[in-house]
């Protein structure tokens, strides 16, 4: 099995992390470890920018000011598309 060992002070970067994943990804298909193999081309995907997660937010989670920000964004939206 492949290690990629890196320097505690040394900074990841996106492309480095993807990269790792693929090395990840080769090694589980050799070992027939296909779940780890999906995981590793989920977060791949993930971390390209190709899969985007929604997140569903409550107004029960924002603040009056926040709410209020949201409607007027969407006060917004409305009059634009009505011009």
């Amino acid at each position: 099995m492949n290690i990629i060992k890196q320097p505690v002070t040394e900074f990841l970067t996106r492309t480095d992390l993807i990269q790792d994943l693929e090395v990840i990804f080769q090694n589980a298909l050799r070992d027939c470890n296909y779940t780890a193999a999906i995981r590793a081309k989920e977060l791949q995907g993930k971390y390209s920018g190709l899969m985007h997660q929604k997140k569903k937010i409550s107004l029960k989670d924002m603040t009056e000011e926040d709410i209020l920000l949201l409607i007027d964004e969407a006060k917004n939206i409305i009059n634009s598309t009505n011009d």
